[in-house]
Parts: structure tokens; C-alpha cells; sequence
């Protein structure tokens, strides 16, 4: 296949699998979310305040879990994927997109962020292997990474 097709199709398939996260996450598929990522992820995230580190499928069904039940009140969340940036270097991507959530919980009725995203492609399908989650409001917080993931200049 002509390398330029190759990396529009590769592209693709990362976008739609970033889709999929948030389609199943609607719905609290946290299996089939489980299935979106490699046996070994990593998974960061800020959470109540506290920043957490997640691996494994198992680590991720668990947390996904445990956070559904902490919620003070039950929240019906719309998460937003946009502003999709991807680097590929064969079966191994990296890249950044933007995340607004909707939700119906007053006290987190919106929130926007940003995702640092590592993909492996596994048995022909891309995964994610690494997903790191940054918040833009209510308050900025800085990854210290630019875009493909190396470490950001300073300003």
C-alpha cells in the first residue's frame, strides 16, 4: 500500500478509536473501553483534586469503577474529542486532542481539557498504550510536553 495512504488510514483509525472512548464512556461501557487499550496501558488522570496513575486493563476497569461510585451525585457525561493532532512512526503513534465534557452534574457541568495520547498497533489494530489527561478550565493545568511528546521548550 502507498505510504501516503498508509498514513491517512492509520490517522483515521486513530480518530475513530479516540471516538470510540468517548462513545463507550457515555454509555459506561468500561469493558469495552478496557478492550481500547494494550494489556499494558498507562492511564493519568486528575481526579478529586489528586493526580492518579492507572495500569493495566484490570487497574483500568477498577479505577473506572471506583470513580462511577464516588460521584456525589449520579451524572450523565458527554465527552468532546477535537483538535486531533497525530505523529506516526510505524506501529507506534503519539499525539494530543482536545476534550470538552457536558455533563448534567451541576458542580461539573462542563470541563474542558486535553488528552497526551501513545497508540501501539496490536494484531492490525490500533490501541491506545498511554493516555495522560490535562485540564484547561476550571484551571489550566501544563503537561510540561509539546505536541509529539518530547519535552516542551520553555517560553
Amino acid at each position: 500500500m502507498d505510504k501516503d495512504l498508509r498514513g491517512l488510514l492509520d490517522r483515521l483509525e486513530i480518530s475513530e478509536l479516540r471516538s470510540k472512548y468517548c462513545w463507550y464512556m457515555v454509555r459506561r461501557n468500561i469493558e469495552r473501553v478496557a478492550e481500547l487499550y494494550t494489556e499494558d496501558l498507562l492511564f493519568d488522570v486528575q481526579w478529586r483534586g489528586e493526580r492518579r496513575t492507572v495500569r493495566g486493563r484490570d487497574g483500568l476497569r477498577a479505577f473506572f469503577s471506583r470513580t462511577a461510585s464516588e460521584q456525589q451525585q449520579p451524572s450523565f457525561v458527554v465527552p468532546l474529542i477535537h483538535n486531533e493532532v497525530t505523529f506516526i512512526d510505524g506501529d507506534e503513534a503519539r499525539g494530543v486532542c482536545c476534550m470538552e465534557v457536558r455533563a448534567s452534574n451541576v458542580d461539573e457541568s462542563f470541563l474542558s481539557g486535553y488528552y497526551h495520547d501513545r497508540f501501539r498497533r496490536e494484531g492490525g489494530k490500533w490501541l491506545f498504550a498511554e493516555r495522560r489527561y490535562y485540564r484547561y478550565l476550571p484551571d489550566f493545568e501544563r503537561s510540561g510536553l509539546e505536541m509529539d511528546g518530547s519535552p516542551e521548550a520553555a517560553s
